[in-house]
């Protein structure tokens, strides 16, 4: 298991814990509904993260871009667990308007969770999109296609 591997499998771990602990939170928070979906965003990486870690050796890319790639990966979705958290705690709803209905937050808080879920979502999209093609290289479609 290489350093990206084992970076994966811990935060993907780490953040199973977190999404577990934020569960006790829910009735806790200015509003619960988006608690729940911080805790459901925080399992569902964690599952993410994980299954990354048991495949990361099929994604074919340079040494120092697949350890970008990885840490671009792990960086958005802790920051789309931390925005939902904080739009859960302080009860925002310009961000996520349909599991904040009905809540608003100070003008601070909502360009707060606004900034952090833009990064997030802009991170999760480069890394994957990356990540789609370093399988293309990994299963080499042009080799395939001219086969057929």
């Amino acid at each position: 298991m290489n350093i990206e591997n084992r970076a994966l499998l811990g935060a993907g771990i780490f953040l199973l814990l977190i999404g577990l602990l934020t569960g006790f939170l829910i009735t806790q928070v200015e509003n619960p509904r988006m608690g729940l979906s911080a805790h459901l965003a925080a399992i569902q990486g964690a599952l993410l993260l994980m299954a990354l870690s048991a495949n990361w050796k099929s994604f074919k890319f340079e040494k120092r871009f697949k350890a970008a790639v990885g840490l671009s990966v792990i960086i958005g979705i802790y920051l789309f667990w931390l925005a939902l958290l904080l739009a859960a705690i302080w009860g925002t709803s310009k961000a996520t308007p349909i599991a904040g209905a009905g809540f608003a937050g100070a003008k601070w808080q909502e360009t707060i969770v606004m900034v952090t879920l833009t990064v997030a979502s802009i991170g999760l999209l480069a890394g994957s999109i990356a990540l789609l093609a370093g399988l293309g290289k990994s299963i080499n479609i042009r080799t395939r296609i001219n086969r057929m």
